[in-house]
């Protein structure tokens, strides 16, 4: 009933931080009365105030100036707004510190910081829900209130009417809160592509959907296609059909983790959802993942799903050679061990020449290993070592196992006039890839031409015309006379 009454107790019992705490519970005046000591701990007087607001009012002068303080009591309880000092409200820098407490706060500002767009626009930055409290002007402002209601989506019941029915403005903040589609117009909740932006973000945004949208098949299933979480918010009914589920898992494969139950455990809808998306095996219970027959329907489908299965499957050889022959993308999830062994290798390699990328180092340098897949897959040329090609022994058994080899060896050894008189000694048609210059030089294509007669398609112009050379080169291969000048080609002597 009197708080002074403190004061005639003993010391020992106003010293007694439990007794004071009681005392000023029961009366906050009685704080003055405390001793010194408990009258300037910052921890006991939070510990108060946290107990009861009131207690603030009969702080130390010096401690209710203090910005820190302030703060450091509106944390413990925001019952405090009603006694800071009404000086401290136009200190800038506090109020953003107490806003970001508790948007209230922004109600006890001054009318010069509510009046100042950028801090106010600083304020709702700090706390989104300090927009209730801002003037009427700023309710208009779009910037400040897609500041606000991207942070809480409730804000957009503040907002002035105008932007609230202004549909790019919803569209904008919907793309970035869907939640904030709960608090547009009804038309707008009609609006297709609204729901779907809000949608795309924010999974319980479909549910605030105006009908007919919310249950449309077609709505639902771009939804989905963005957001697999939205799942849970399509009406029931649809949950639980079959073919809508597989129609959203081949649109998004994470939706089968959200298919109801059933469905998740049910072996012929697993294999149907793989089917339409093979990516849906890395979202598949455990089990379906030793399901050989199940997995390579996966695979087939896309190939990348390869990497979910276990590595003893990815290392059993003859299911992988199965996955690969359906789906060449399964490539790069073949288990290391695989890409070590040598007649694995060649097989995968005679359907698809990349397969030389994932061999093992020894086997990518290895020339006699490269130079068997090279006769198994001409295609093999564009996955060859770049190393290899500096090397001249293995362009020369390259160039005569494929002529187009000599094209990816270096531009020196290609101009090299000894070293293509051998290459095309071993094969006539590498004369194609020779410089210009040997390409006119008639040792080096009579070389190629005795290897191969066609090779003087690909001798110069002035070779092909030219009788004396022409008779030469028919009379070391009878073929050539095929590819030399038309009138030459009826010339009795040649």
């Amino acid at each position: 009933n009197d708080a002074s009454a403190l004061q005639y107790t003993g010391e020992v019992m106003r010293d007694d931080e439990d007794f004071v705490l009681q005392a000023l519970h029961a009366n906050p005046a009685a704080l003055p009365y405390a001793v010194e000591e408990l009258r300037s701990n910052r921890d006991f007087l939070l510990l108060a105030i946290l107990k009861d607001a009131d207690v603030f009012q009969h702080i130390d002068e010096k401690l209710a100036r203090d910005p820190e303080f302030n703060l450091a009591a509106l944390r413990h309880n925001d019952e405090v707004l009603d006694h800071i000092l009404k000086e401290l409200w136009s200190d800038q820098a506090f109020v953003l510190s107490a806003v970001q407490l508790h948007g209230a706060a922004l109600s006890w500002a001054s009318e010069s910081l509510l009046s100042d767009r950028e801090f106010v626009l600083a304020a709702v930055k700090r706390n989104g829900s300090a927009f209730q409290h801002v003037n009427a002007s700023w309710q208009r402002d779009a910037e400040i209130v897609l500041t606000a209601a991207e942070q809480k989506a409730e804000m957009l019941r503040y907002a002035a009417e105008e932007l609230r029915q202004c549909r790019d403005f919803v569209l904008s903040l919907v793309q970035r809160n869907g939640a904030a589609l709960a608090y547009a117009p009804g038309r707008l909740r009609h609006d297709r592509e609204v729901v779907l932006a809000a949608a795309r973000n924010n999974s319980v945004a479909l549910a605030y959907a105006a009908e007919p949208l919310n249950s449309s098949r077609d709505l639902l299933l771009s939804t989905l296609e963005l957001n697999p979480h939205a799942f849970s918010s399509v009406p029931r009914k649809l949950q639980g059909d079959r073919d809508f589920a597989l129609a959203a898992v081949e649109r998004n494969s994470e939706v089968l983790c959200y298919v109801p139950q059933a469905f998740q455990q049910d072996r012929s809808f697993v294999r149907a959802a793989v089917e339409r998306n093979g990516d849906a095996l890395r979202f598949a219970d455990q089990p379906f993942l030793y399901d050989r027959e199940l997995v390579l329907a996966a695979v087939q489908s896309d190939g990348t799903a390869l990497r979910y299965v276990g590595e003893a499957m990815r290392c059993d050889k003859e299911f992988v050679l199965a996955a690969l022959r359906m789906n060449s993308s399964a490539l790069p999830y073949v288990a290391d061990e695989l890409w070590r062994e040598r007649e694995f290798l060649l097989m995968v390699v005679r359907s698809n020449h990349s397969a030389l990328h994932y061999a093992g180092e020894d086997l990518r340098l290895d020339h006699g290993f490269v130079l068997d897949a090279l006769r198994a897959n001409p295609e093999v040329l564009t996955s060859i070592p770049g190393e290899l090609w500096c090397d001249t022994d293995f362009v020369l058994q390259a160039a005569e196992a494929n002529s187009n080899a000599i094209a990816h060896a270096p531009e020196d050894l290609r101009r090299d006039r000894n070293f293509m008189i051998v290459v095309v000694q071993r094969s006539g048609h590498a004369l194609r890839c020779a410089s210009p210059a040997l390409r006119a030089d008639a040792e080096v294509v009579l070389a190629a031409v005795h290897r191969h007669g066609e090779a003087l398609h690909h001798a110069s112009e002035e070779l092909r015309h030219s009788r004396d050379f022409v008779l030469s080169a028919v009379r070391l291969n009878g073929a050539a006379l095929a590819y030399a000048a038309w009138e030459l080609r009826s010339d009795r002597a040649v």
